[in-house]
């Protein structure tokens, strides 16, 4: 009974160590861009800008869309670099679109579908690449001392991923989308979110003295629980002396009534 009183207690103190987690960069829930954590700029490989591009205070989300076929394109990049270990996650959402029309990963001045040479390194359709479906898609980018991994999540559920190689930290990361001249559609972006390397260091030397603060609180624990079954095993031998001289009382009593008896 003890026992399981002294693991009730450890696993309630387990429940309040704190792990790393990601932290919201941005979700776009303000009422205009947040320039001190984007800049806007055109895509580097294209004529000018989108016809829209802006923070959706409906939708809340970045919207970006193409409504006349155009060699157009739109950068935002976030105003941080990253470091070994961080990982950044967001959402793109291509809600549609006709001819050429692309939503891409950049990162330290190039283009993923051009550093890693494949069609699955953006999201849309490129002249003799993949037809990607429309829907909601999952970034997820984890960034090492040379290189970045890449993984996107498609809406049926499948994975495509790659790694960036020959790079060279601290990073800086962006997103764009892009048309070709015969190019129009509609491409959102939302919840950005960051694990960074520092946090996750500073949470595991946290995390580490909980443990050893866990670990002195369980040796207190059973040492107490050892104090306590001393003292009940004290208990239990008096009360089994107590009881054989109960016994034996009685049997004198019996003995002293049948003697007393006319």
């Amino acid at each position: 009974m003890a026992n399981k009183m002294i693991y009730g207690i450890v696993f309630a103190l387990l429940l309040t160590l704190s792990f790393a987690s990601a932290e919201v960069y941005d979700d776009f829930s303000g009422s205009s861009l947040d320039t001190s954590l984007w800049t806007e700029t055109t895509d580097t490989t294209a004529s000018g800008d989108l016809d829209e591009f802006y923070l959706d205070t409906t939708n809340q989300n970045y919207h970006t869309a193409q409504l006349t076929a155009g060699d157009r394109g739109i950068l935002l990049l976030l105003n941080q670099e990253f470091q070994a270990g961080d990982t950044l996650t967001y959402e793109v959402d291509y809600q549609d679109g006709s001819g050429n029309i692309i939503g891409r990963e950049y990162i330290n001045g190039n283009y993923l579908d051009l550093i890693v040479g494949d069609d699955n390194g953006y999201i849309g359709y490129w002249t003799g690449g993949d037809v990607h479906d429309f829907g909601t898609y999952y970034v997820s980018v984890t960034f090492a001392e040379d290189s970045a991994s890449f993984e996107i999540t498609n809406p049926d559920g499948d994975v495509w991923s790659d790694t960036a190689t020959g790079l060279t930290g601290p990073y800086t990361y962006g997103v764009a989308t892009r048309t070709g001249g015969d190019g129009t559609g509609h491409i959102d972006y939302d919840n950005f979110e960051l694990t960074s390397a520092e946090d996750s260091s500073c949470s595991c030397t946290e995390l580490e003295a909980q443990v050893e603060s866990l670990e002195d609180t369980v040796a207190t624990l059973q040492a107490q629980l050892t104090t306590i079954e001393s003292e009940i095993d004290d208990h239990e031998t008096r009360i089994s002396s107590l009881e054989s001289a109960i016994r034996f009382i009685s049997r004198r009593v019996n003995i002293l009534w049948r003697i007393a008896k006319p």
